[in-house]
């Protein structure tokens, strides 16, 4: 039994660790990602201002939207516009959210593995790349680990019903009665 603890304790740690390590990776991805967005935005923006026409014109536009903005208020305020989704529509766009996924998930493979013999060489990231292995091997991992434990679990289940199977006992014995005509 101490061997059977043992095991318990090594798999939840390593379990714990990748959890934290995904979500910790997730959590850089995300922060660097937003960094460089806004970088952008703000150059874009600075350069906007700059010019005199485009400043005015974006005065103009943000008046217009501020404008739209207060009938839109009042419009939502006395007619309720959106209602609760039923469970079904619930279903039916998470099933049309992960379709679409893997559509794009298959049609980028694909588009990858067209441009390996391009010689267009630019759009390499090596970062990218030992992110995604990283990646991989992260469910690599996980999945070795889950099927560790879960055979460790039926196992044990499947001894405790041996072991219930022959001893020595009553037990009940199920027999199918066929009715007679």
């Amino acid at each position: 039994m101490r061997i059977f603890d043992l095991k318990w304790k090594f798999s939840l740690f390593l379990l714990t660790t990748l959890l934290l390590s995904i979500s910790a990776t997730e959590i850089v991805v995300a922060e660097t990602t937003a960094t460089t967005n806004n970088q952008a935005h703000y150059s874009a923006l600075a350069d906007t201002l700059e010019n005199e026409q485009s400043r005015e014109k974006l005065i103009a536009e943000l008046r217009d939207l501020a404008a739209a903005a207060g009938t839109m208020e009042q419009d939502a305020e006395s007619v309720n516009l959106v209602a609760q989704p039923t469970f079904a529509r619930q279903i039916a766009n998470k099933t049309q959210s992960i379709a679409q996924e893997i559509v794009s998930t298959i049609g980028a493979g694909f588009s990858a593995l067209s441009s390996i013999g391009s010689g267009d060489e630019s759009t390499f990231d090596l970062q990218h790349m030992l992110d995604e292995i990283f990646m991989l091997l992260m469910v690599i991992a996980s999945t070795l680990l889950m099927f560790y434990v879960l055979r460790s679990l039926a196992r044990h289940a499947f001894r405790r019903a041996n072991n219930w199977a022959e001893a020595d006992g009553e037990y009940p014995v199920f027999e199918k009665s066929v009715p007679s005509y």
